[in-house]
């Protein structure tokens, strides 16, 4: 199930965690004009620990970079936005993990920031993943009444004679997504084949949209249709695909960029060698595939792009399913995104004489 993050404040149990605060992305309510903006945007740099701030007036939002090494303080961000006028209607936080363990009403804790999950399983956290907070104050006050864990009000816990704010992290499930393929094209030879196939898919999800870039996974409601071609020369595969995406509304969560950037298309290159069976004895065998994937997005209308490398070890199992483990690196990333690294699972399963 595909899941979301949001948070709201409150406290627990407590362990320390090896992540570190990247950034805020906050969207104010109440401007107007340029003017509000810039009265946001000069108080929030006079923080000793914000680094800079990227206004974006027709969003009213201010996506927030750090300087190394600061203790940031969530309070202090909000405080400076009520203290020019306005109010916070809504505060994305960006964390980097370096394999902390989630466990269910537990907390864990980021310099004098504290996360507590609920209504989640068991999961290792690793690389950048990003974090609603949805105490009063931190969004509408609409939506704060919407949220019954955040009626608590601000809670506190005292980690080494100090007291530290605890901010509830619940995992929700928020949407799904249908994906289809069908292969019309295979020339099958002893050591070698080559195959070309049509995908879809159709997402429909009811989250906040926080970012530029099209993510039918788990992020954006839309369509997206394209074609693969995989080469098989003895044990390398090469494979290719493109495809054309289209992000809608998020039901009541409107798309906030445009209508003319709601459009994206998508590529990517993978090569991969068997490495084992040394022999082929059955279809049932299990295969130990490594591989190298290029994976990227392109905006059709600004033209900005992501371009991600993502090395993986790959196992097909009874010549149906597929599972990747691996890790992403972006290599460019001009086209906004909130988790651009991060740990690779991709599980699929193919049904054949499926009409």
């Amino acid at each position: 199930m595909i899941k979301s993050l949001f948070a709201v404040l409150c406290l627990l149990f407590s362990f320390i965690a090896g992540a570190q605060v990247v950034k805020v992305d906050l969207q104010a309510s109440g401007l107007t004009c340029s003017m509000c903006s810039n009265a946001i945007n000069k108080a929030l740099l006079k923080l000793d620990f914000v680094d800079k701030v990227e206004p974006n007036i027709k969003n009213s939002s201010f996506d927030i970079r750090f300087k190394a090494d600061a203790e940031v303080d969530f309070d202090k961000i909000r405080q400076k936005v009520e203290g020019a006028g306005f109010s916070v209607a809504r505060f994305l936080v960006t964390m980097k993990f370096n394999g902390t363990r989630m466990l269910d009403d537990r907390c864990i804790f980021i310099g004098s920031t504290g996360l507590r999950f609920t209504n989640t399983r068991e999961e290792m956290l690793l690389g950048e993943r990003t974090f609603r907070v949805m105490d009063k104050g931190y969004v509408l006050p609409r939506e704060w009444k919407k949220n019954p864990a955040a009626s608590a009000g601000d809670c506190y816990q005292r980690i080494e004679q100090k007291e530290t704010r605890v901010y509830h992290v619940p995992f929700l499930a928020n949407g799904g997504s249908l994906y289809l393929k069908y292969r019309f094209l295979s020339h099958d030879q002893v050591h070698s084949h080559f195959r070309m196939a049509a995908f879809g898919q159709f997402s429909l999800f009811n989250s906040y949209i926080h970012e530029y870039s099209i993510n039918l996974d788990g992020h954006n409601s839309g369509y997206e249709g394209g074609l693969i071609a995989t080469q098989l020369l003895h044990k390398l595969a090469i494979s290719a695909s493109a495809s054309y995406l289209h992000a809608t509304d998020n039901g009541k969560e409107k798309f906030l960029y445009g209508d003319k950037l709601r459009n994206a298309v998508a590529y990517s290159l993978s090569a991969g060698r068997l490495m084992l069976p040394k022999e082929y004895t059955s279809y049932r065998q299990t295969n130990l595939n490594l591989m190298v994937e290029f994976l990227g997005q392109c905006n059709t209308h600004n033209g900005f792009a992501w371009l991600d490398i993502a090395p993986a070890v790959q196992f097909i199992f009874n010549s149906r399913a597929r599972l990747d483990i691996g890790y992403r690196y972006p290599l460019v990333k001009k086209l906004q995104r909130y988790s651009s690294e991060g740990a690779l699972l991709r599980l699929e399963y193919n049904f054949y004489n499926l009409y």
